[in-house]
């Protein structure tokens, strides 16, 4: 939850700085590990997972920044965003009720 927290922050905050970056990096691999998103060939999955990765790094090291590094940054995001809140909890999560 706490990374997911910090990644919305990250999504929408309206300028993004180094320090951000290293805020978040740790978290990415986490993160798009618990994506969800559904695709017919196998592999394929995991491949998307590190192309994505290894796009953000790409997006963080264009210095300075470009439109097109910026609006692929967003887009990235936007996956890693949508693929986690598809996400439904494991199927071993309990929720109960406490009274206070």
């Amino acid at each position: 939850m706490m990374f997911t927290s910090n990644f919305i922050g990250i999504f929408f905050a309206r300028s993004l700085h180094y320090q951000f970056y290293s805020w978040y990096f740790q978290t990415l691999p986490y993160l798009l590990w618990q994506c969800t998103w559904t695709t017919t060939q196998k592999g394929f999955l995991s491949t998307s997972r590190i192309l994505i990765f290894i796009t953000i790094e790409g997006c963080w090291l264009t210095f300075p920044s470009t439109s097109s590094s910026s609006w692929t940054l967003a887009a990235c995001h936007l996956m890693i965003l949508l693929g986690v809140f598809g996400n439904a909890p494991a199927p071993n999560y309990k929720f109960t009720k406490h009274l206070l």
